[in-house]
């Protein structure tokens, strides 16, 4: 906060300043929704004697540190890595490295001062004592020193150690050097300020009278919203074994192979696990119906209920009967109606109604007659099984 950098400063701001800068904190931590203000001091003095007790010491501490900035690159440098990256890839950062040459810039980018992406718009620097600032800056610095860094090893890879800029020779190892040299004192600026933002931030959260506001969401993978965007269709693929009267009245056994759709009664999507889903919701002593009851929960989190499993099974059997008595109803499928049930996310398992061709019982009758008779199958989801072949291509190829 711009508070605590007014404070941390060795020369005294002016009181105008500091009440300035309080209101200003306290208005950005006013919660225009639930019209609360999560910073509950209300006057600076009281500021003042929590900042001088918890926060002081890392500030002095922030003050006294040593920081690590000597390494600079020239011109003839990023020309150099320009020049040799011909044959690898446009070299396109190469013009915010001359910008921040020509702006004598890179002990900023080594302190977080400025965040070197930037380097064109003029942002403002960072002062001292705005570490969060700092701590993003040196962040976003870090991954452009070290794809630069990636850009030079690639380039000594090739064999490339010396170029010819103009007159003057310059050394690809050293310029790995200084570019190493670079990224190592950002991490271990980056480590003091961390250190101490950290010291901050606890000592801040211990503070009742101080509280970050917090906004909770359900993620995608329990909340309803996800399976409501789900699928209400899915192909399977199985096996399945029917069972029909024989003509001595017997039950015929039947194994076939089937696929089919299973049409479910509500938005699926398999990828959620049954144990994220509550079985019920606990009686909490705050929610949002006002009177002190957690309250109804606007289909927002969903609870586990048979009709996430559940569902209608129509599958077709394939191929012809091994038992002559019998005959599939159309060309070579039957029918296969009945619930099923899903486990373990891909699988179902179904049990419901075969229609089917039989031999009539009636010798006189030489056509087969339509019979409904049981079945129970085992499948399986159709996206699943090309997930495996996926894989077993990547294994066996």
């Amino acid at each position: 906060m711009e508070v605590n950098s007014l404070l941390a400063q060795v020369t005294p701001p002016t009181d105008k300043e500091l009440q300035t800068a309080f209101s200003a904190a306290r208005s950005c931590t006013f919660d225009k929704v639930l019209l609360r203000n999560y910073f509950e001091m209300t006057d600076i003095n009281s500021y003042k004697k929590f900042f001088s007790k918890k926060l002081d010491a890392s500030y002095v501490n922030l003050r006294s540190a040593t920081y690590k900035m000597a390494a600079v690159l020239s011109i003839e440098d990023i020309q150099a890595i320009d020049q040799s990256s011909k044959d690898i890839s446009k070299f396109v950062d190469g013009r915010v490295w001359v910008e921040t040459i020509i702006q004598k810039k890179f002990e900023d980018v080594q302190l977080g001062k400025i965040n070197v992406t930037r380097i064109f718009l003029n942002d403002p620097i960072a002062g001292d004592f705005h570490l969060s600032k700092r701590n993003k800056n040196l962040t976003a610095n870090l991954k452009y020193v070290d794809s630069l860094l990636q850009r030079v090893d690639r380039i000594i890879s090739k064999g490339i150690m010396e170029v010819m800029i103009g007159t003057t020779k310059v050394n690809m190892d050293a310029v790995r050097t200084l570019v190493s040299t670079i990224k190592n004192n950002i991490i271990f600026n980056q480590s003091i300020i961390r250190k101490e933002l950290k010291a901050i931030n606890e000592a801040t959260d211990a503070v009742d009278s101080i509280r970050q506001g917090r906004t909770l969401v359900g993620n995608t993978v329990s909340s309803d919203l996800k399976s409501a965007g789900g699928n209400v269709l899915f192909l399977d693929a199985g096996i399945t074994n029917i069972f029909a009267q024989g003509l001595d009245n017997s039950t015929i056994s039947i194994p076939k192979l089937y696929w089919g759709v299973s049409i479910y009664f509500r938005p699926i999507d398999k990828n959620t696990r049954r144990n994220r889903f509550p079985i019920r919701f606990d009686d909490r002593k705050k929610g949002c119906d006002g009177n002190g009851n957690y309250g109804p929960d606007y289909g927002i989190v969903t609870r586990s209920s048979i009709w996430q499993h559940l569902s209608l099974n129509v599958g077709i059997t394939l191929g012809s009967m091994s038992n002559s008595d019998f005959g599939n109803l159309y060309n070579n499928n039957s029918l296969l109606v009945g619930p099923a049930y899903r486990f373990a996310r891909a699988f179902k398992v179904s049990a419901g109604a075969s229609f089917l061709n039989r031999v009539s019982k009636n010798p006189i009758i030489s056509e087969k007659e339509t019979i409904i008779g049981g079945y129970v199958s085992l499948s399986v989801d159709i996206d699943f099984i090309q997930g495996l072949k996926d894989v077993t291509a990547i294994l066996f190829k």
